[in-house]
């Protein structure tokens, strides 16, 4: 009777819920889902805490470094020589040939067909006076001149006739002379009422205007020679 009622009195195994067999199943899975969790959550706290340590690092390690320039290489020449002294001196610069041309008659400027500063050739008409009178006083004196030429063949004739004597053959003579003489004077003037360049130059200057009544003498313009030029330099 006690075995059957030591025995009796444990706990029958019929009387064991089912749900005591299926606990240790389910607690193993809630073990494993919280272990996952777990896991996946320390997954990401690892991932972020990369990231968070690259960004410090890149910040703190900054841009990558620029590449280094390109130094060329430059040739250098040592020139060993005495020290020059430069000094300056006051100089002036002047033509080779200047001229200054005056009219050797007295007129009015018909013509003046220059400016300053003009390049003119030789021969080249600077200058002209008026020249009707020196025309009119030219044609006047070659008549002179021819009348007396044909007065003095005349009074040849008569002399080697003997009939005129050695003192009137003289003066007929000395007459045609003189009037030679002023038929080269006025054509002389009839010249010289013209201004003609005497070289290739450079009319530097004019002194006077068109239509102005100058003088004998009085100068027109200054003509200069630049084909050569002279430096005068004065060293004190």
């Amino acid at each position: 009777m006690a075995r059957g009622a030591r025995a009796g009195g444990g706990i029958p195994q019929a009387s064991r819920h089912p749900d005591c067999r299926m606990s240790r199943p389910a607690m193993s899975g809630q073990r494993r889902s919280s272990w996952l969790t777990s896991g996946a959550s320390a997954l990401g706290v690892l991932v972020l805490a990369a990231l968070i340590a690259s960004v410090f690092l890149f910040e703190w390690r900054g841009a990558p470094p620029e590449p280094p320039e390109t130094i060329r290489p430059l040739k250098t020449v040592t020139v060993d020589g005495p020290a020059v002294t430069v000094r300056s001196y006051p100089a002036r610069v002047r033509a080779q040939r200047e001229v200054t041309l005056a009219f050797q008659v007295p007129g009015v400027i018909e013509d003046l067909p220059v400016t300053r500063g003009m390049r003119v050739s030789r021969s080249d008409l600077l200058a002209q006076l008026d020249l009707r009178d020196f025309e009119t006083r030219r044609d006047a004196r070659r008549a002179e001149h021819e009348l007396a030429d044909r007065e003095l063949e005349a009074a040849q004739r008569v002399f080697d006739q003997g009939a005129m004597s050695q003192r009137e053959i003289e003066r007929i003579r000395t007459q045609a002379e003189l009037a030679r003489a002023e038929r080269r004077l006025a054509e002389k003037a009839l010249e010289d009422a013209t201004l003609r360049a005497p070289f290739d130059g450079l009319v530097a200057d004019i002194f006077v205007d068109q239509h102005e009544n100058v003088s004998a003498g009085r100068r027109i313009l200054r003509l200069q020679d630049v084909s050569v030029v002279r430096v005068e330099i004065n060293v004190h």
